[in-house]
């Protein structure tokens, strides 16, 4: 079949312009790598409208807007991308714990939960991103799963004295007592000799008179 010269011209343009926006995509991921979020913002403007709206793109502008510290923007680019972005790809593990970093650090704490704990187990899932996970747990009174989560920070059995006593700490911090009250009494009952269970909790009475 006989092409048509516009068909023709027409389909060298769209190579070309496919050709162009890899080069600036490679360019921007380069930039990023570098930490010149700013600069690799300025190359995503170089970009035609469909292309700006490919998962890649929107995040990498997310993450952009991450390493400066804009995190809302961060959370709006990111968002669409990570919804359609394959589950266990590392694009997705990556924009799972921007997301949950980001809402955390904008004072999200319910939306920022199930992004950190998507990051669990991955090379991404840092003493850092445990303990934010954690504190999440704890404000969503998720005991439990918060215990779970600082006894992998600590390197702690998880049905252990020691791993309650931990979330005992963490839940004061949280300015949760009574349930640290409850948590450091099982951690007792498991280990009666731990001083400091008892310590704190003596305290936790002095405070409540």
């Amino acid at each position: 079949m006989r092409i048509s010269p516009l068909v023709l011209l027409t389909l060298i343009f769209t190579s070309l312009l496919a050709q162009a926006n890899d080069s600036v995509i490679a360019e921007v991921q380069a930039l990023l790598q570098a930490g010149k979020p700013d600069e690799a913002l300025n190359a995503v403007a170089k970009l035609d409208a469909p292309a700006k709206g490919q998962p890649l793109v929107q995040h990498l502008t997310g993450l952009a807007h991450y390493q400066k510290g804009d995190y809302q923007q961060a959370v709006e680019f990111l968002t669409p991308s990570f919804a359609q972005t394959p589950i266990g790809s590392s694009q997705r593990i990556q924009a799972a714990h921007l997301l949950g970093m980001s809402h955390y650090f904008l004072g999200h704490i319910a939306q920022a939960l199930p992004f950190l704990s998507e990051i669990a187990g991955s090379s991404l899932d840092t003493p850092e991103t445990q303990y934010l996970r954690g504190v999440c747990q704890l404000q969503a009174q998720q005991v439990d799963e918060a215990r779970i989560t600082f006894s992998r920070m600590f390197s702690v059995p998880a049905d252990s004295a020691a791993s309650r006593l931990i979330n005992a700490q963490m839940m004061v911090r949280q300015q949760l007592e009574e349930l640290a009250v409850d948590e450091l009494q099982k951690a007792l009952a498991l280990d009666p000799k731990l001083p400091q269970a008892r310590f704190l909790l003596g305290e936790l009475a002095i405070y409540k008179s």
